[in-house]
């Protein structure tokens, strides 16, 4: 999948490992305001690593590492708690929901899900799926995640997917009559009206 911002992180993280510091970061705050992305030359990341629309919202600290194969959605957040220097370790192929946020001198277990929204302050054993405020494990898988599983291949066994309701055919629709339509239409809902601080 090509996304421009990490084409420029992967320019800025090779001239970073080559010693041109200030070319590097040049490049990373290009990054930063033309796909309002702060994804830092110093960070490590693996190969196969994807981000979520272009990478819009996603801040990562400059220490932070992340393993191959990873998802990470938009408005993600992986960085450290206030008066600590240590940052997240990500491991492999680890999805991050949108709107994540990924704090302290934690580890992420390979094969992990963490749901959107979430707040995890603390380390994460491989092969779960984590979600709430503070995170908490919702349950363990008991397969690996394919590698190019980002690139839309067939999920591993073991592993969940989503299947069709049972109480619903393949030949309905969930789309309204013309005679639900009139009777919504006919149903007066109340408006509150009111001001709203800004």
């Amino acid at each position: 999948m090509f996304s421009p911002p990490l084409l420029i992180y992967r320019v800025s993280r090779k001239v970073h490992l080559y010693g041109f510091t200030r070319l590097a970061k040049l490049l990373s705050w290009w990054n930063r305001y033309l796909f309002a992305t702060w994804l830092p030359a110093s960070c490590e990341t693996g190969k196969g690593v994807t981000i979520g629309y272009w990478g819009l919202g996603i801040v990562i600290h400059s220490r932070a590492r992340i393993g191959p194969d990873c998802l990470i959605s938009q408005n993600v957040t992986i960085g450290r708690k206030e008066g600590e220097y240590d940052v997240p370790t990500i491991g492999a192929r680890v999805h991050i929901g949108a709107g994540a946020c990924i704090i302290g001198p934690i580890s992420i277990g390979d094969d992990t899900t963490i749901g959107a929204n979430a707040v995890v302050a603390q380390s994460l054993p491989p092969r779960c799926v984590a979600a709430g405020v503070p995170a908490r494990i919702l349950r363990m898988t008991d397969a690996p995640r394919s590698p190019n599983i980002n690139k839309g291949e067939e999920a591993p066994t073991g592993t969940s997917k989503l299947a069709p309701h049972p109480d619903q055919s393949p030949s309905s629709s969930t789309l309204s009559t013309p005679q639900q339509e009139k009777t919504i239409e006919d149903q007066s809902i109340p408006l509150r009206t009111g001001t709203v601080d800004t």
